[in-house]
């Protein structure tokens, strides 16, 4: 008996038949096709997603105030950046006061709320200006200039951390506080649309945030979470705090 046989390598690998191959390469293309129907590049939304207005139906549950920024209002043949503020659980918003653009825009501002309940406006440009307005009467005084300092904080006041993804058409936004998380939002929007990073209340039962069309959105954080619209009129694409609300840092 010859000692090499019934060696492993003697023996000769399986052959499937051709048909084989094919029924597996359909599978794989099946597969693909129901991934593109069900939840790939053609589910994705080409709309904006829609959100409940508290302008039309304001909610008296929600209490304080955000002062915002308005980027390029024509009057006249001058742009201006215009201050307002709206009342956080819906309305009509109130202009302060507006700044005119120098060649260049005016860019978004550092606004804060200081303890006496006025607005503190700081420029980020190099025209280096400063105003107090008073959020009631909007008069307006120009103070000496300093560095802004950060408008809001990020972080809500009992830690709450929020995260927005996109992931295959689906934007969700999370808020995480210590080692627990929930989703407050999951909608379907277009690739490019987008979330600002968020403002907190004092209370930490709701925050504010813009989104990458210029709307200003109110979110509260209770048991059944809540996505509104508030106002319009942003930076369109936010890379940067242009709104507070009352209390916030």
């Amino acid at each position: 008996m010859d000692s090499s046989e019934g060696h492993p390598s003697d023996v000769a690998p399986p052959r499937h038949p051709w048909w084989v191959l094919f029924v597996l390469a359909g599978v794989a293309l099946v597969g693909v096709a129901t991934f593109l129907i069900v939840g790939g590049p053609a589910r994705i939304a080409t709309a904006l997603p829609s959100f409940a207005s508290l302008r039309s139906h304001p909610d008296a549950n929600i209490v304080g105030t955000v002062a915002y920024e308005r980027v390029g209002v024509v009057e006249g043949k001058v742009k201006r950046d215009c201050f307002d503020v709206i009342a956080a659980g819906g309305g009509p918003p109130r202009q302060l006061f507006c700044v005119a653009w120098r060649r260049t825009p005016v860019k978004e501002a550092a606004i804060v709320w200081l303890s006496d309940g006025n607005l503190e406006v700081t420029s980020r440009d190099a025209n280096k200006w400063r105003k107090v307005v008073d959020s009631v009467t909007g008069a307006v005084r120009d103070v000496a200039w300093g560095p802004p300092v950060a408008s809001t904080s990020a972080v809500g006041p009992q830690g709450q951390v929020v995260e927005s993804r996109v992931f295959l058409g689906t934007l969700s936004l999370s808020l995480s506080t210590g080692s627990t998380s929930r989703t407050l939002l999951s909608v379907g929007v277009p690739v490019e649309y987008s979330f600002s990073d968020p403002a907190w209340s004092a209370t930490g039962k709701w925050f504010v945030l813009a989104d990458s069309a210029g709307r200003l959105l109110v979110v509260t954080t209770g048991t059944a979470p809540s996505v509104r619209y508030l106002t319009d009129g942003l930076v369109p694409a936010v890379t940067d705090t242009v709104f507070a609300p009352t209390g916030a840092a």
